[in-house]
């Protein structure tokens, strides 16, 4: 039997350390962001997820971005904060390999966008599971 991992799990850049890519997650059923440190990390290095609604003009086209707010799932958060933030700690070693998701489908697009920290050292992917056809 032929495993093909790529036909149930495509891999698109998101962040590669300047520019900042939203992706249409609307034809798959789950998705998550990875996160290569491709140099050292100064300080803590913090992303935010946004969401992007189709493009008034064109249904295939992000619209402006709006922040996704945090939604706690597994622990009791009294006041959640106002966006969903991803942090890569400073001193994490080059190389490393960080996984992160949110709990929700928040629009049609989905992004991340860089907030603090050395965010030119990280390359991100965004892993779309179970294409919907």
């Amino acid at each position: 039997m032929n495993r093909n991992v790529g036909i149930q799990h495509q891999g698109l850049i998101v962040w590669d350390g300047a520019n900042v890519y939203a992706r249409d997650i609307r034809r798959h059923t789950d998705f998550g962001f990875v996160f290569e440190v491709r140099a050292a990390l100064a300080a803590d290095t913090v992303f935010k997820v946004q969401a992007h609604d189709p493009s008034a003009a064109d249904n295939c086209v992000p619209d402006v971005a709006r922040d996704v707010a945090e939604v706690p799932i597994c622990q009791p958060v009294a006041t959640p904060a106002p966006n969903a933030q991803i942090v890569i700690p400073a001193a994490t070693p080059v190389g490393s390999i960080c996984a992160a998701t949110v709990p929700c489908y928040p629009g049609a697009f989905v992004s991340i966008a860089p907030v603090s920290g050395t965010t030119a050292n990280v390359l991100a992917t965004m892993i779309l599971a179970g294409p919907m056809f």
